[in-house]
């Protein structure tokens, strides 16, 4: 159905993320997205695998977001007291840190 939400696992995201690096290896990404075709072979493994009814626009739904999470990340690590944790794969800091920086956010982040 159009508009339908999809919740990604983590599986999923794992499998998205292996489906997509293959078809970069194989040549079917352009500067900014993918050729069609490499949408195509990724969703008949993802709907395959895990019994979904995913669209292209699920896909690149998903990949939207990773973007706004890594730029967030990206951010978050340019400033004094955040970390990349390599064995948690995840932001740290300490308390203070994480509190100071939600002072910082606007006001509609934080009642969401």
């Amino acid at each position: 159905e159009k508009g339908k939400s999809v919740t990604w696992t983590d599986e999923m995201d794992l499998c998205l993320t292996e489906l997509l690096v293959k078809q970069v290896m194989l040549g079917n990404k352009l500067e900014k997205n993918f050729k069609t075709s490499a949408y195509i072979a990724t969703l008949a493994v993802l709907n395959d695998r895990f019994d979904l009814n995913l669209t292209i626009e699920n896909i690149k739904s998903r990949l939207r977001t990773w973007r706004k999470q890594y730029v967030l990340m990206k951010e978050m690590l340019s400033r004094w007291g955040f970390e990349w944790d390599e064995a948690r794969k995840m932001v740290v800091a300490t308390d203070s840190t994480w509190n100071e920086y939600i002072k910082l956010l606007p006001t509609a982040a934080t009642t969401t």
